[in-house]
């Protein structure tokens, strides 16, 4: 790390937990947004819509995929860079790289 290894080991220990723990709130909150329990005509209206958009294009899934994964990867950076400075770590720094790997699985029964 830039300055000495205390922001490096602290990222190391944090990071990763909260990407997962910000993913979960990216997904819980499409959930929500999905199947809330007090549904107007308009929301209907609206689920129908997205559901006709998934079933037409894979793809408009997909980047509503990467729309989320987006907004948990930069909230954990945000809330890593944040906790960092609450534990006293001031005076280091760090450069992240990171990768994201999603697998494509092919449904059973579409192949020939």
């Amino acid at each position: 790390g830039h300055g000495g290894r205390s922001m490096a080991d602290y990222l190391e220990d944090r990071l990763a937990e909260n990407v997962a723990n910000e993913w979960r709130h990216e997904v819980e909150k499409e959930e929500q947004a999905m199947t809330s329990s007090v549904d107007s005509e308009q929301q209907q209206q609206r689920k129908q819509k997205r559901r006709r958009k998934h079933d037409e294009s894979e793809s408009d899934s997909q980047s509503n995929e990467a729309k989320m994964l987006q907004a948990a990867l930069e909230r954990s950076f945000l809330l890593a860079d944040i906790q960092s400075r609450m534990d006293g770590i001031a005076t280091s720094g760090a450069t992240v790289a990171c990768c994201v790997v999603i697998p494509k699985f092919q449904n059973p029964q579409t192949t020939s």
